[in-house]
């Protein structure tokens, strides 16, 4: 569960082929895998969505600026309204080497390149996570 102050935001999953005990191998690897966000709270708007996740890719990788373009591309997913409920998924699929996000099961956008999930997962699994104890209790990560 992601928390703020108290207040329960989402629930974040980790689905993998096979479980790791190392989050920066999950983070580098080239294999299938997908995290899943589920909505858990009516203070996640689109805008706070948006803010959170480039904060988040600015925890991961630091300087954004090569990034931007995809970056933005990702973000523009989240430009509808967010419901309590609403799930989406980021899954890589490394035959075609890009990040689906899905909104409730429909593919909504494309972002190509394993960098980009590199440091999209990083801001789940990274050395600065968004938040310690939801990547210490991700699915899939064994301790």
């Amino acid at each position: 569960m992601r928390t703020r102050m108290f207040i329960d935001l989402y629930v974040g999953s980790l689905y993998l082929s096979s479980s790791s005990e190392q989050a920066s191998n999950i983070v580098e690897d080239n294999a299938p895998m997908a995290i899943c966000l589920e909505i858990e709270s009516s203070l996640i708007s689109s805008d706070k969505l948006q803010e959170a996740t480039r904060e988040g890719f600015e925890q991961s990788i630091g300087d954004i600026s090569a990034m931007e373009p995809r970056i933005e591309q990702l973000l523009s997913a989240f430009d509808e309204p967010i419901d309590v409920s609403d799930t989406f998924l980021l899954s890589w699929d490394p035959a075609k080497s890009v990040i689906q996000l899905h909104r409730n099961n429909f593919v909504i956008s494309e972002v190509p390149g394993l960098d980009f999930k590199q440091a999209l997962f990083g801001i789940w699994l990274g050395d600065s996570p968004v938040q310690g104890s939801l990547k210490n209790e991700m699915p899939g990560l064994s301790s």
